[in-house]
């Protein structure tokens, strides 16, 4: 059983690997967004005087 080599083709890149890919890619850019907008409602926070 080899589980890292995909079987039904041989050409290489799969439609599998180009998913996981753009998987990848989203959450990286959703997780880098959402810690971008953190880190603005931090700033606003401090910026403003209580």
């Amino acid at each position: 059983m080899n589980l890292d080599v995909p079987s039904a083709s041989t050409s290489g890149v799969t439609t599998r690997d180009i998913v996981g890919m753009v998987v990848v890619g989203v959450i990286i850019l959703v997780m880098w967004l959402a810690f971008r907008n953190f880190q603005k409602l931090v700033e606003k926070d401090d910026d403003e005087p209580k």
